[in-house]
């Protein structure tokens, strides 16, 4: 197990900085993370935004570029990125 990481967000057309929750069941247990979700849609561009998603935690830490937009304008979409980081000391 690798234990908790926070899951900050750095949008990076504002530069606006996001602790992500990981309240949600089996979530940020050790593995599995959210790291951007509908809460945020207010704060992205429907056609996408850059974002930096960077984790750290007693285990290491690790950063990925992603773009998150919201082309419905009722749900946030991974439109890039990559789907698992590895997480080094």
């Amino acid at each position: 197990m690798q234990g908790p990481l926070e899951i900050v967000d750095t949008i990076r057309r504002t530069g606006q900085a996001i602790v992500m929750s990981q309240d949600y069941s089996g979530i940020g247990t050790g593995g599995s993370y959210a790291i951007f979700d509908d809460n945020q849609l207010k704060k992205i561009l429907p056609g996408g935004d850059s974002v930096r998603v960077s984790g750290a935690g007693a285990a290491g830490r690790f950063s990925a570029d992603y773009v998150f937009g919201a082309p419905d304008r009722c749900h946030v979409a991974k439109l890039s990125g990559p789907d698992t980081v590895l997480v080094r000391p």
